[in-house]
């Protein structure tokens, strides 16, 4: 912003001055950016000897932008499209107080105030999240020309260091690679939930607004209400921090637990019915909610939700991190990375397998993909730490209430009769080392069975799971247990 007060060598009239930067201010649609230039306002109305508060300067706009929104909310309603989801686009910029659309034809970049979609003339939304910083339209630009992805990956690995410890440095490479993948999510069918656990005081919130702060439209949200997690996911197709204490619980009271499990999956919608007094197929509304997601949180998340995740055990640490975090301060970042998308957001990402079977294989490969087109020679640590996260998780699974079942039935092998054996038999078995108060019932155990994918058996002296030893070779290898850790049981 300009500190110069003059017009064609006459000096504008200080109340004329005012209005047009405070008008100029308020037509600025990111609140941080707003913040900052007028903050950037009182300085230089104080440098030039003028006695006006912060508080009123802030008072003066406010009035300004809410007769502003008034003009707008009349444009969204009778006049404009607005659209920041569409293909050649690389994001929304600020270019020098305007937001803009940064499109690639070719291999050049463009600046657009609209464009064309289906017939449609179409404009950057009028109202962003108030603590969305867009990137700078010329920095972006620079970048675009001047960076190297494998320098960035570097910075990036720095910038996360610099803020937050991890359990050791390989961790860094996952955060850099979900970084990255945030920015070319279009061409990913999975995004990992990275899910910081630990008790309090460790640096969850700090290290998933070290994430955050650089992610592509990333957003720290402290709400599960599903009707901004609708918006923020298939309107901003925004990353997300959700940094909230007992997630799990607090998802399903919100009724939006559907939508925290849907987020890794590519193609996944959340039917609501929006609109009944139009009738049959009329009255449902589907929304689109993949995206990029970072949990925080001293709760263990659902199972269900934890089989997408990636577990990042906060640990105990004796550094000082001086810093405070904020958006602005990794802006340059941001518009690293955004420059980083239009140099590969028309390439094809390095083809790999998935470094390890199932639910895991697929949220990895993504990263892997990542770290393959941007710092190759890393790949060899990065592969060591998924085979580290994957012996976590056979562990911790051999705990779960269906190994157990699972290896109760393999200890009574012996005692199966006529290919059954009764699920009143397992239980009581199962039972035999459990304090009395955590005792499971018959009908518990039946649903485990049949999760296992044990088919049953009802008989005249009840349910009994039929013996399948393909299935059993299965869930051996799914789960790792060896025949030296089944104890065989036999009966008299």
């Amino acid at each position: 912003m300009s500190a110069d007060v003059r017009k064609k060598g006459n000096k504008l009239p200080f109340t004329k001055y005012l209005e047009g930067e405070l008008g100029r201010i308020a037509e600025i649609v990111s609140e941080v950016e707003r913040e900052l230039e007028i903050k950037k306002l009182h300085k230089v109305l104080k440098s030039k000897g003028r006695d006006i508060t912060l508080r009123t300067l802030n008072s003066q706009l406010k009035t300004i932008r809410d007769e502003h929104l008034k003009e707008v909310s009349g444009e969204i309603n009778e006049k404009k499209h607005y659209d920041m989801n569409f293909r050649r686009l690389v994001d929304i910029v600020n270019n020098k107080g305007k937001v803009q659309f940064l499109v690639k034809i070719g291999d050049k970049l463009k600046l657009k105030d609209s464009v064309k979609i289906k017939g449609k003339i179409c404009y950057p939304p009028p109202i962003m999240p108030p603590n969305l910083l867009l990137p700078k339209a010329e920095e972006v630009l620079r970048y675009y020309k001047t960076d190297s992805d494998s320098k960035l990956y570097d910075d990036l690995i720095s910038h996360h260091r610099g803020i937050s410890e991890l359990p050791s440095d390989k961790y860094y490479i996952l955060l850099a690679a979900w970084d990255f993948h945030t920015y070319l999510l279009e061409k990913c069918f999975y995004s990992p939930i990275l899910w910081l656990y630990a008790i309090p005081g460790r640096g969850k919130s700090r290290t998933g607004k070290g994430c955050i702060y650089v992610a592509y439209r990333g957003l720290h949200v402290e709400s599960l209400r599903e009707a901004h997690l609708f918006r923020w996911a298939d309107y901003f197709k925004a990353s997300l921090l959700l940094d909230i204490a007992n997630i799990s619980k607090k998802a399903k009271h919100e009724n939006s637990e559907d939508i925290l499990l849907q987020r890794f999956e590519k193609g996944a919608t959340v039917t609501r019915v929006q609109h009944p007094e139009k009738g049959a197929f009329l009255d449902m509304v589907y929304y689109d909610i993949f995206g990029a997601t970072i949990a925080a949180t001293n709760e263990p998340l659902d199972g269900i939700i934890n089989s997408r995740a990636i577990q990042i055990t906060m640990p105990e640490s004796d550094k000082i991190f001086e810093e405070d975090l904020s958006p602005e301060k990794y802006l340059d970042l941001k518009e690293r990375l955004t420059a980083f998308r239009a140099r590969n957001m028309y390439k094809r990402l390095p083809t790999r397998s998935k470094p390890v079977q199932g639910r895991l294989g697929d949220i990895i490969k993504p990263l892997l993909q990542m770290i393959a087109l941007v710092k190759p020679e890393e790949e060899k640590k990065f592969l060591e730490l998924v085979s580290q996260i994957q012996k976590e998780r056979s562990s911790e699974e051999k705990q779960s209430t269906e190994v157990v079942v699972l290896k109760t039935i393999l200890s009574l092998e012996n005692t199966v009769k006529n290919g059954l054996l009764p699920i009143k038999t397992i239980t009581k078995i199962y039972n035999t080392n459990l304090d009395q108060k955590f005792a499971t019932g018959e009908r518990r155990v039946g649903h485990i069975t049949k999760k296992l994918g044990f088919k049953k058996h009802h008989g005249e002296k009840g349910a009994n799971v039929v013996w399948n030893d393909s299935l059993i070779q299965k869930l051996k290898h799914r789960f790792d247990i060896r025949d030296k850790e089944i104890k065989k049981i036999s009966f008299s």
